[in-house]
């Protein structure tokens, strides 16, 4: 648990390091609910660096999702089994201009923590972590003061195509 969050971390860090001319660096927040298989929701923090050629948002963000899924009866006496899986990752978005509107590039690296499961004929017996490696595309308006991001992610991660809505203020 701890070299995950060290290397996020580290992934943020480094980023301002390769840092050019920064006209304007504004803080961010992020909320973003995600529905469907895995349910949960988003929490996340950064910076947005505007420069004379582009635009970056880095955040570093905090996911809970429930998991349920079919238990064998040989497992629990329950039908169902819940989870939560918490995700740690960094995300870096590239906008085209300076206003963060229209299509952007969403690249994520970082890792879900898992808990042991017993899934239907047998499970995992340990916690464990599975990597967020993912690229992506979204699109943005800019909404009364706040930003409205539907983008997909393709990649290493839990969901292989991963949609998502996100509000960032």
């Amino acid at each position: 648990m701890r070299k995950i969050i060290f290397i996020v971390l580290l992934l943020f860090i480094v980023s301002t390091i390769f840092a050019e001319v920064v006209k304007e660096k504004k803080p961010l927040f992020v909320v973003s609910p995600t529905i469907g298989f895995l349910s949960g929701v988003r929490a996340g923090v950064g910076y947005a660096k505007i420069s004379d050629e582009k635009v970056w948002e880095h955040t570093l963000n905090y996911q809970n999702e429930l998991i349920s899924h079919a238990a064998a009866p040989e497992i629990t006496n329950k039908s169902i089994n819940s989870y939560y899986l918490d995700s740690i990752y960094y995300q870096a978005n590239r906008f085209w201009n300076s206003s963060r509107t229209e299509s952007f590039l969403i690249l994520k690296a970082g890792a879900t923590l898992m808990p042991a499961m017993g899934i239907a004929m047998g499970g995992i017996d340990t916690d464990w972590a599975f990597p967020i490696l993912a690229i992506g595309y979204g699109y943005s308006w800019k909404f009364k003061g706040l930003f409205l991001r539907p983008s997909i992610h393709l990649g290493i991660q839990l969901k292989v195509v991963n949609l998502e809505f996100a509000i960032v203020y």
